[in-house]
Parts: C-alpha cells; sequence; structure tokens
C-alpha cells in the first residue's frame, strides 16, 4: 500500500500494522497475541500474574486470545492450566480480563471444548482445534464424507448463540 507524501517521496504501509475488521470489532491493527499453553494456574485457577502478563501485551484495540482454557474437570490436557468451570475460576478471569479492557484491548478465550466465557466479560472464542482434541477428530474422522462441515457449521452457530 503506497501513498504520495510530497516531493517525489512515498510512504509504505505495513499491512500487519493496518486495520481490519472482524466480525464486531474493529481491530487497529493485525498482530494477534496466540493462545498459549503457558500451565502457571494453581488447580486451574488463574493466578494474579495473569494480570500483568495479560496487560503488558494489551494494544488498543488489539486482539488477544488467553491460554487454552479448560471448561470440566474431566476435559483437562495439561495440568496446571486455567479452567472456566467452578465459580472460583471464573472469579478469577474477571480482572484479567477487566486488565485488557482498561487497555482498550479485545479478549478472546480458547476453549478446549465448550464453556462459559461469556460469564467472565470475553469477547469472543477460539475453539482449539489441533493436535488431536475433539474438534480435530471430527475434522480427521469426517473429511472425506458429504456433509462434513455440519460439524463447523454447529459449532460456530452455538457459540454465537451463547
Amino acid at each position: 500500500m503506497e501513498r504520495e507524501i510530497g516531493d517525489g517521496q512515498e510512504e509504505h504501509q505495513i499491512p500487519l500494522l493496518t486495520p481490519y475488521k472482524m466480525g464486531n470489532f474493529l481491530l487497529s491493527h493485525r498482530i494477534v497475541l496466540a493462545p498459549l499453553t503457558r500451565q502457571r494456574s494453581f488447580n486451574n485457577v488463574p493466578q494474579p500474574h495473569a494480570i500483568l502478563y495479560y496487560s503488558q501485551r494489551t494494544t488498543k484495540v488489539g486482539l488477544l486470545i488467553a491460554e487454552a482454557t479448560g471448561v470440566s474437570d474431566t476435559a483437562q490436557g495439561y495440568p496446571h492450566t486455567p479452567g472456566i468451570w467452578t465459580k472460583e475460576q471464573v472469579e478469577a478471569w474477571k480482572p484479567i480480563v477487566d486488565a485488557v479492557h482498561a487497555k482498550g484491548g479485545i479478549f478472546f478465550c480458547q476453549i478446549w471444548h465448550v464453556g462459559r466465557v461469556s460469564n467472565q466479560g470475553f469477547d469472543g472464542v477460539e475453539i482449539h482445534g489441533a493436535h488431536g482434541y475433539l474438534v480435530d477428530q471430527f475434522l480427521k474422522f469426517s473429511a472425506k464424507r458429504a456433509g462434513s462441515n455440519l460439524f463447523y457449521k454447529q459449532a460456530i452457530d452455538s457459540s454465537n448463540s451463547s
């Protein structure tokens, strides 16, 4: 992308740093903090240090995706990962989400199955679909069948209606 700025000089914009409309969100740039499996929670409760971790990485109207977050005690793939299935976990996420919002960021929660992310104030979800998790299993076994995209359409529609 180029525009003239005078005296024969041209200014080059870096596409990653240009705004991007994503659904209801107008991001200030296209760089996203991808979800990480940090494994720094105690008893699956997000810890106060996560407030600093996420707020340091927040930019005004930039998108962050929280680390892999379990939705039930039986859905855990790794130890020390945060969850959202108990009231204590929900309450622990709230100041983290608030810190991101206070700096103008947009915060999604990566869930491993399904969950109650709207209760914590997250702005959206990224459904984990790699590495043999539930969604990945549907893809591997249904990719060659007619109508195999139905599962994904239903998952997206269900997420949108929550």
